[in-house]
């Protein structure tokens, strides 16, 4: 049985060879490797090519962006089942192995994870992901509401991945999840139990930039809108009305609220132009009395640095505050 990995670089010459090296040193060696360099501009083609294995191919394009690449990658795929793998990340020798093995055993299951070593290359820090599928929700449900997959560690079935569409090159971020979902419409998943990939979060991640961070947001809302469309058995956003679809997406609170956090994480942080432009997409959402407040301190902190300064050093102590609580609550 043939897996088929599908991995993009862009701009990763440090993260390429141990990244590679770690999909070739599988235990289950049935596999074909295709690398996509999504037109890097320093040595990530090179060391690419660097790397020798029949069971290895590199593919260079202009820059077209992640997820047109992986797209791309997909269809070239000769194997029944496609593994994903982040750029930069390791998959662990037994990753797929035991993942193919599960949906080999179960006719069932069109995709698995597995949990995750997330590492936070900026803190150098590490926590272990260890989600869970909730067997009291409707699967659907269930990944509408929390996306349980960091996505470079997934193997699912191509049969499945064919059959609702793919991966959808509207999305530039959430794509993963608005596969998810569609899938979760005729398969069942599965999370392996164990550690068998390491996912690196680096300084150019999505994580890392209060605009990636916001449209993420918005395109996540979009693919929720179009699961619940399809869900009644209607065209859903994007099948409707294409690239326009945003404009037809309703206003969400959740998003207002989830813009009005990430403009208060660059208020506290001293960026308050970055803090003004995501609060005005909050009060864009939906108004309410707390961004409104915040709009409020942001514009009377760009006047008056005292003004920030102490609404700054209150605003920590409580979200300091609340940590130890949560942190006491843990340990109890």
């Amino acid at each position: 049985m043939l897996v088929s990995i599908i991995t993009v670089y862009y701009n990763r010459e440090d993260h390429v060879i141990d990244s590679i090296m770690s999909l070739l040193s599988q235990t289950y060696e049935s596999i074909e490797v295709i690398a996509i360099d999504d037109g890097s501009t320093d040595n990530t083609y090179e060391n690419l090519l660097s790397i020798k294995d029949p069971r290895y191919s590199v593919i260079s394009h202009k820059n077209m962006g992640f997820v047109k690449s992986v797209i791309k990658g997909v269809a070239l795929a000769k194997g029944d089942y496609v593994a994903i793998h982040g750029s930069g990340d390791i998959s662990y020798p037994r990753r797929i192995e035991k993942q193919k093995d599960v949906l080999m055993n179960n006719d069932k299951i069109g995709l698995v994870g597995c949990y995750v070593n997330n590492y936070n290359s900026i803190k150098e820090q590490s926590n272990v992901l260890k989600p869970v599928i909730p067997k009291e929700l409707d699967l659907t449900q269930a990944i509408r509401q929390r996306n349980f997959f960091t996505h470079g560690e997934v193997m699912f079935r191509k049969s499945v991945y064919n059959q609702v569409g793919g991966y959808r090159d509207f999305f530039k971020y959430s794509q993963d999840r608005d596969l998810w979902m569609r899938m979760s419409l005729v398969t069942d998943f599965h999370i392996i139990p164990e550690v068998l990939y390491k996912r690196y979060m680096l300084s150019d991640g999505v994580s890392t930039s209060s605009e990636k961070i916001a449209m993420q947001k918005n395109f996540n809302e979009i693919s929720k809108q179009c699961i619940d469309l399809r869900v009644k058995g209607e065209p859903d956003l994007i099948d409707k009305y294409g690239i326009y679809a945003p404009f037809f997406r309703r206003k969400s609170k959740s998003v207002s609220h989830e813009l009005m956090k990430i403009s208060l994480n660059d208020y506290v942080e001293y960026d308050l132009v970055m803090a003004k432009n995501i609060i005005n997409l909050s009060m864009n959402e939906k108004r309410t009395l707390i961004n409104s407040l915040l709009k409020f301190m942001i514009v009377m902190s760009i006047r008056n640095k005292l003004f920030y300064k102490t609404t700054s050093n209150i605003i920590r102590f409580l979200k300091q505050t609340k940590r130890s609580l949560n942190s006491n609550r843990e340990e109890d």
